[in-house]
């Protein structure tokens, strides 16, 4: 359990700092950057995203997962530094590679959690993991909003520098004597082959795709249309980004229990679905709303994300152990080609439409991957 607790605060302290800038990262490139460019930049990022997960489990068996995991950490480190300390076009190459290490430090955290868990206590264990990375995204949109509004985007990305610096020392010392499993020599196209063999892996891998497509959607548009067509300020949404990610803190740990010992997973996934399509489509037709309706609204969606987010990631480890590093690279993978996927089609919606259209589209995108759902065969 010792393991698993120094773990967990990792995973806190490194959510803290995705936290701080996820939801201003669209923004902070649009102060110098068009919107086409924007969108161009993260699917650069998530496309060596993707090349670095697909290598990763070769680079693991060559130098393990304790040094992977720490080198990456110190160059995220270095590249928020550089991040803070220019400006303008000079910081796209600098955030493309920043963007693609963080896909390589939560896949070795991956690594981490799932050598130290039990398969009848995955559910539990992958609800406390995720409640300890969302109580960061709580408190960081209160922090990064006041940040922002007093000091501007450099000072922001410097201060994400320290979680980052805290989550190294806790590797450093908890995780010293490590001892990697005997990876089996695969390659990526050996664990997409073995995930697409089967059923069960194949079809929650494509619901995790769904839930990171849904994620990236919000995470690039859902700022810029608050601001700039609603017109909240970012202390605003500083606030209500915290209160639209309570959900994570407060539903993923009963979730993941309540599938152990009670339902197991499909359920809750279809129910999270129709939750997170219904509430966004509602979100997309609200217009000059209040504050306390956007807030409530956007709660509703991040209660459906939360839960899925915990059934699907349980429902994956418990088909798997650490041993399937090939497999797991492919399953993260999908979080990087949403990113891909995600701005192209954002980016033809919003060419040719509305955000309207685009939120809408994405709330019905989850009610008919409902559907798709009931075909999952269920753990309990």
């Amino acid at each position: 359990m010792k393991h698993l607790r120094s773990i967990f605060l990792a995973t806190f302290f490194f959510s803290l700092h995705l936290a701080l800038l996820a939801y201003v990262n669209s923004s902070m490139l649009g102060t110098f950057a068009s919107p086409a460019i924007i969108s161009a930049t993260y699917i650069l990022a998530s496309i060596l995203s993707v090349v670095l997960l697909t290598i990763s489990p070769q680079i693991i068996r060559a130098i393990g997962n304790v040094k992977y995991v720490l080198i990456s950490l110190a160059s995220t480190a270095v590249l928020l530094y550089l991040i803070s300390t220019h400006s303008g076009a000079k910081i796209i190459p600098l955030f493309i590679v920043y963007f693609s290490l963080n896909s390589i430090v939560l896949y070795g955290l991956d690594i981490f959690l799932e050598h130290y868990s039990k398969e009848n206590q995955t559910g539990d264990i992958r609800g406390i993991f995720l409640t300890m990375g969302s109580i960061g995204w709580v408190i960081a949109p209160l922090i990064s909003g006041w940040l922002q509004t007093s000091f501007g985007f450099p000072v922001l990305y410097l201060i994400a520098v320290i979680p980052v610096i805290i989550t190294l020392i806790v590797v450093f010392f908890s995780q010293r004597g490590f001892v990697d499993r005997a990876y089996p020599r695969e390659h990526f196209v050996d664990g997409l082959k073995a995930l697409l063999g089967n059923k069960d892996l194949r079809r929650i891998t494509f619901l995790n795709f769904l839930l990171q497509f849904f994620f990236v959607i919000m995470v690039i548009y859902s700022p810029i249309y608050l601001i700039s067509v609603i017109g909240f300020s970012w202390k605003a949404l500083g606030v209500m980004l915290s209160i639209m990610l309570l959900p994570f803190v407060i539903f993923q740990y009963p979730s993941g229990y309540i599938a152990d010992k009670y339902l197991g997973e499909k359920e809750l996934i279809v129910g999270s679905l129709i939750l997170m399509g219904i509430s966004t489509i509602y979100f997309a037709g609200l217009g000059q709303a209040d504050f306390a309706i956007y807030a409530i609204i956007l709660f509703l969606t991040r209660m459906g994300a939360s839960i899925l987010q915990t059934m699907v990631d349980s429902t994956f480890f418990k088909r798997v152990t650490d041993a399937d590093s090939s497999i797991i690279s492919t399953y993260r993978n999908m979080m990087p080609v949403a990113y891909i996927i995600g701005p192209l089609i954002g980016s033809a919606i919003l060419n040719l439409t509305s955000y309207q259209t685009l939120f809408s589209f994405l709330g019905g995108l989850m009610i008919i991957a409902s559907i798709y759902a009931l075909r999952l065969r269920d753990t309990k």
